[in-house]
């Protein structure tokens, strides 16, 4: 092998809608790249970072390592509320969530020892004296402190003093989210995300006789998180001290007969271990336990699970599965006590105080956990559904670059996801008519190699060994009439006879063609993608530069 690669790209240097091949020097090879939407990447650090539309993502998995393009379909974050734990969207059991305490703001609430008869709205019956708010008859009393200085969506520590002689007396926003509902006297203190700028006090009973006084809202901000964008939002898991599962979940419906990946980042504080699992209506169908102090999964998988690391500590926990029903579901993430190795959630004896630290949850239609989509910094975008769209990688005008009679592609790869039927790998044009394809088939789990003339498949390759999500391949892809072949992994496929011209100039290259299923990928070193005009490898060449 002589001739020099008339196109060969390393993942490294681009700007926005760019991505720049090394060959040719004169950038008539460089690809266009487009997605109509934010995106985060792994940064050089180990850091989530957002990237602004059509920027590649250029991801790193270890510090001081080289880039990746990573390529990914269109996806839907199904959780709405990825961020904002607190939030009641979130059910808890046996937990709550708490920000961190060294990050207390200054009070927000007016008059909350009712030193005066003011800035509080009363109900009938309720009078405000001697520093408290009374109710003496029992009946449906409400209490509303009308501050301006509550942000919706921020999360906030309260604390109240309530004196019940009977009934129960209920603490929330207008629509009840920050709900704790307080039965007997005492201190009732937690964490909550605001849905409204106003503080109610009402009673569910219709039958609160007591009196509430000290009551204080301030804002926390989270501990520090895996993100540059999201520095302060991670938030503490933290038990109950009850026997019990220690857990939050939401219920989110999920298709059967696609693949559902549910995800979060966690990071080990006085707990080292979590557990993630998605059910149907009553069957789990993934789960798994992982460890956050050596970042491994433990024990019984259910599904598929993966651990990724980040910076600092954390990592990025993932389980997937294919629901056996549609079916308004269960997707929850548990804490477990170190012990703990199975794909069911743990039941312990809580200490009240212990946990790890979560950020970013992602539930998808998808075989692996792709990038998050939430790109909000805001948090305003909370309480829908977000989207990131597709990858796509693209570059027209190099009849000049592929061979039109004769040719090669090489590309090294890792296998990101499996859902499309058939994923183009790479291709040269959207049409049928006169292309070159390498493909993956999620069915079969087959290779494939094809040539197109004049709208008449001349011939396709398939591999005899299959692969699946994760795996790394180096694909050699030969053309020439009467003679083309295949080599994938060291392994050489059955070659094709078959003889073909093309009726109109081959042009065009796309990189993960319509749905991009594959993130670019090196082990040791950075990959490269090759286009070679001529055919220039013997067999042994060929098997050299494809084994693994």
């Amino acid at each position: 092998m002589s001739t020099t690669p008339s196109l060969a790209l390393i993942p490294s240097g681009y700007k926005a809608s760019k991505l720049y091949s090394v060959l040719p020097i004169d950038g008539s090879g460089d690809f266009t790249v487009s997605r109509a939407s934010k995106k985060h990447r792994v940064n050089s650090d180990l850091e989530l970072e957002i990237l602004n539309n059509n920027i590649p993502a250029l991801n790193y998995d270890a510090i001081g390592g080289c880039p990746v393009l990573n390529t990914e379909p269109q996806a839907t974050n199904l959780i709405t509320y990825p961020i904002s734990f607190g939030n009641s969207y979130w059910t808890k059991s046996g937990a709550g969530i708490e920000g961190d305490p060294s990050t207390v703001g200054t009070e927000e609430v007016v008059n909350g020892d009712f030193a005066t008869d003011t800035d509080w709205i009363k109900g009938t019956g309720i009078t405000i004296s001697g520093g408290s708010a009374t109710s003496s008859t029992g009946g449906i009393y409400i209490l509303i402190n009308q501050t301006t200085s509550i942000a919706v969506g921020r999360l906030y520590q309260y604390s109240f003093n309530v004196t019940i002689t009977s009934g129960d007396i209920r603490f929330g926003d207008e629509v009840l989210n920050w709900s704790n509902t307080a039965t007997s006297s005492g201190i009732y203190s937690g964490y909550a995300t605001a849905a409204h700028i106003n503080i109610y006090f009402t009673s569910p009973s219709s039958n609160f006789v007591g009196s509430i006084n000290s009551i204080s809202i301030k804002e926390v901000q989270g501990y520090s998180a895996p993100s540059v964008d999201f520095p302060t939002s991670a938030f503490k898991l933290v038990e109950d001290s009850a026997t019990s599962e220690h857990r939050i979940e939401r219920r989110i419906s999920a298709a059967s007969t696609n693949d559902h990946t549910l995800y979060v980042y966690a990071k080990a504080n006085t707990r080292d271990r979590i557990t993630i699992q998605n059910f149907d209506n009553i069957t789990q169908y993934a789960g798994a336990t992982f460890d956050l102090l050596n970042g491994v999964v433990v024990g019984t998988i259910l599904g598929s699970a993966e651990i990724k690391s980040m910076a600092d500590g954390w990592y990025k926990c993932s389980v997937t599965g294919t629901p056996p029903t549609t079916n308004l579901g269960y997707q929850e993430i548990a804490l477990a006590e170190s012990t703990h190795a199975g794909s069911f959630l743990d039941n312990y004896l809580g200490d009240g105080t212990s946990g790890v630290y979560i950020f970013m949850a992602q539930f998808e239609q998808s075989s692996a956990a792709t990038s998050p989509t939430f790109t909000d910094t805001t948090l305003a975008a909370e309480g829908t559904t977000t989207q990131r769209l597709a990858d796509v990688v693209s570059k027209t005008g190099v009849t000049s670059i592929i061979g039109q009679t004769e040719g090669s592609f090489f590309i090294d790869c890792v296998i990101n996801s499996d859902d499309n039927a058939t994923s183009a790998i790479i291709n040269t044009t959207n049409s049928v008519v006169n292309s070159i394809s390498v493909s993956k088939s999620n069915s079969t789990g087959v290779v494939s190699f094809a040539v197109y003339a004049n709208s008449i498949l001349e011939f396709q390759i398939l591999t005899g060994n299959t692969y699946n999500v994760g795996d790394r391949l180096k694909i050699l892809a030969i053309y020439k009439s009467g003679e083309s072949r295949l080599f994938v992994n060291g392994i050489k496929e059955v070659s094709s006879s078959a003889t073909f011209s093309f009726s109109a100039p081959v042009d065009g290259l796309i990189i993960n063609d319509s749905v991009p299923y594959f993130g670019f990928q090196q082990v040791n070193n950075c990959i490269s993608v090759e286009v070679r005009n001529s055919v220039d490898y013997t067999d042994a060449e060929a098997i050299a530069k494809t084994t693994l």
